[in-house]
């Protein structure tokens, strides 16, 4: 599969609308200036992250005037490693949880939820995840699909309206897409973009990286883009959402 990329600058905040980021950044293990500035770039309200370090959340956060909260799923190199959410500074984080998931008997997972309030219309449920990739121990689709079993009882919990779900899937469609999908509006979908990838193995394009969304009384999705950056093994991807106070 192949798709449409935009500039970096084709994902920048909108004057009507909330730019939503998702980013799998590799820790800045491939080129750490070039996440921050790809970030920059974006300049979305939230942006959800994967495979991240909190070293390279608050660099981010400063650099950016975020507030961030940060969800631990493992170590690595003998410093915690997960999820994490930037939101404006002018933005209020009023609460926050990590929650676990099954992990196949592999490296932990988690779902980071915040209850963020943007300002105009009403406050959002964001939940930032990493869902197991097919390589590990367990059989990974089964392993995947109890994750988002796990991810939307917490949705349930914590939500269940004016819900964000952010992140890296290991899968463009399939079993856990299909559960989230059958709860949640495709935010990507929703905005055309369907034809956006965000991760190359070398052999084949997909779009591994998702933003869903449950927006009460109308809410809507428009394009944002993909960012065309190299700097992780994964390009950045947003929309710009339309919460009812900015619905026409």
């Amino acid at each position: 599969m192949s798709g449409s990329s935009l500039p970096a600058e084709g994902l920048s905040r909108s004057t009507e609308g909330l730019t939503i980021a998702t980013y799998n950044v590799k820790n800045g293990q491939i080129d750490r200036h070039g996440v921050i500035e790809t970030i920059s770039d974006i300049d979305a309200g939230i942006i959800g992250l994967n495979e991240v370090s909190p070293d390279l959340v608050r660099e981010i956060a400063d650099k950016g005037d975020y507030r961030y909260r940060f969800g631990q799923t493992t170590t690595q190199n003998g410093q915690p490693f997960g999820n994490a959410l930037l939101v404006r500074q002018s933005y209020n984080i009023l609460d926050h949880h990590n929650i676990p998931l099954p992990d196949g008997g592999h490296e932990p997972r988690a779902a980071l939820h915040a209850l963020v309030d943007a300002g105009e219309g009403p406050s959002l449920n964001v939940f930032v995840t990493h869902l197991t990739p097919d390589k590990w121990r367990e059989p990974h689709r089964a392993v995947r699909l109890r994750q988002a079993h796990a991810l939307l009882e917490a949705v349930d919990i914590y939500g269940p309206e004016n819900v964000l779900v952010l992140g890296d899937l290991n899968e463009e469609d399939g079993v856990a897409y299909d559960l989230i999908r059958g709860r949640l509006r495709d935010g990507v979908a929703d905005a055309g973009m369907e034809a956006i990838t965000t991760f190359s193995d070398g052999y084949d394009q997909q779009r591994l990286d998702h933003i869903f969304m449950d927006l009460a009384k109308g809410g809507s999705a428009r394009p944002g883009g993909r960012s065309g950056s190299n700097a992780s093994d994964h390009e950045a991807l947003g929309i710009v959402i339309y919460l009812p106070v900015y619905a026409q």
